[in-house]
């Protein structure tokens, strides 16, 4: 028989292997949801690939990298010198002189060590920096994404209502010709029509110029032929409460600002070292006489340090200070961004709940007041009326949705949740 210890320690091995299962499920409707809105995302990986701000960066990683090999290796470098001479006496005997010398200035105890140190953190925060340009360009390719999106959908919109006044007029003008409708229907019907009709053309232009821009930044990920339409909002697979805490902890760019700092201080240590100048250490050879004398030796040399040392020590000290104070500033505004975003989240999904819910009313009205209409209840101007509250409550949660879908990408993508090509995802 099972004592009740083991059967509760079973049902609490139960319990955590399901917790993982359910979180691996959340993950995949999550992500399902995702990928119905947004490109494909191996096309958007090959897009922030080759976009010239994340090969800037790259670049900029190789000059991190080459600095830090100059650091471990130092500046000082082998000298060769010589000198020959040819000697003539009064007694017209001459005779030949030279002197060669090899000398090398030698990093003090300690400034090898700082130097190999700032050249590593120089190369940390050049990796991070390439991290940061894939987030800002992801930010930049999912704001154009969703502006092509929306313009494709007002311009759907658009087409739809033209094509409903269009009928709606040749309807009218032949009940006109039968005496079956006044003129002035007609004539509010058409306005209407043209309005229509100007409001597409504008949408068109819009959705163009946003085709356009994407293009122009991504030109390797192409865009659909139509522009899709977007499911309802995801709900995301963490509570929102803690996306805040997840966009500071795999922030780049506090990471870029602490190993800014941290080399800056590293430096500044290695300037107040540098007070004390390098000595330089070397092996001199003298021939005298034709070689009759020769004399080998070794001598060293160091230069005093002075005014400008010590102010150089000074400046980079107050250099490491303005880092630190910067990475205070860059850590506050990623907790307020992180704050921010998940607000956004919250207020965006609210404001497309309503519209959403003002469309179902918009359209019910609508439905009424047409059938008044052909019952002789209503006049047109009412139907044209409660025509355009739906249209306008349309367009209205086509910009909800869309905003409610960028504030969730957003929020991922600050986080490092989404098209990640690091180990934060």
């Amino acid at each position: 028989m099972i004592s009740h210890r083991a059967l509760t320690l079973a049902l609490a091995l139960l319990t955590l292997n399901a917790v993982p299962a359910a979180a691996q499920t959340s993950r995949a409707a999550m992500e399902t949801s995702f990928a119905a809105a947004l490109p494909n995302q191996t096309l958007v990986g090959e897009a922030l690939d080759v976009h010239p701000d994340i090969q800037t960066a790259r670049a900029q990683l190789e000059v991190a990298r080459a600095q830090a090999r100059q650091l471990a290796v130092g500046e000082h470098e082998f000298v060769l010198s010589g000198t020959w001479l040819e000697r003539r006496v009064r007694n017209d005997a001459s005779y030949s002189e030279y002197s060669a010398e090899l000398s090398r200035a030698v990093r003090l105890p300690g400034k090898a060590a700082l130097d190999r140190e700032a050249g590593a953190l120089g190369e940390r925060a050049a990796e991070e920096s390439v991290g940061d340009a894939r987030h800002q360009t992801g930010l930049l390719l999912a704001d154009s994404w969703f502006s092509w999106i929306e313009a494709g959908g007002q311009v759907a919109l658009d087409r739809q209502t033209e094509s409903s006044l269009e009928r709606d007029v040749a309807a009218l003008r032949r009940r006109v010709e039968l005496k079956d409708a006044a003129m002035v229907e007609l004539e509010q019907a058409e306005s209407a029509l043209a309005v229509a009709r100007s409001r597409r053309a504008l949408s068109e232009g819009v959705q163009e110029s946003a085709r356009l821009t994407f293009e122009m930044n991504f030109a390797k990920l192409p865009l659909p032929a139509a522009a899709l339409v977007l499911p309802d909002p995801a709900e995301l697979d963490r509570p929102l409460a803690e996306w805040p805490l997840i966009v500071v902890e795999r922030s780049h760019e506090i990471e870029i600002a602490d190993f800014r700092a941290r080399r800056a201080q590293a430096v500044a240590a290695r300037a107040r070292r540098d007070r004390q100048p390098d000595p330089t250490i070397g092996i001199r050879s003298v021939s005298e006489f034709s070689g009759r004398e020769q004399t080998i030796g070794v001598f060293a040399s160091t230069p005093f340090g002075g005014g400008w040392r010590s102010a150089a020590a000074a400046g980079e000290t107050a250099r490491a200070a303005a880092a630190q104070v910067a990475l205070l500033k860059v850590r506050r505004e990623i907790e307020t961004l992180g704050k921010a975003d998940s607000a956004a989240v919250k207020s965006s999904h609210t404001v497309w709940s309503n519209s959403f819910a003002a469309v179902e009313a918009a359209a019910a009205a609508a439905v009424r007041t047409r059938r008044g209409y052909e019952l002789d209840e209503l006049d047109l101007a009412q139907v044209l009326l409660a025509d355009r509250q739906l249209y306008e409550a349309r367009r209205g949660e086509i910009a909800a949705r869309t905003d409610a879908w960028r504030a969730l990408v957003k929020l991922r993508l600050d986080a490092h949740d989404l098209w990640a090509a690091d180990d934060h995802s």
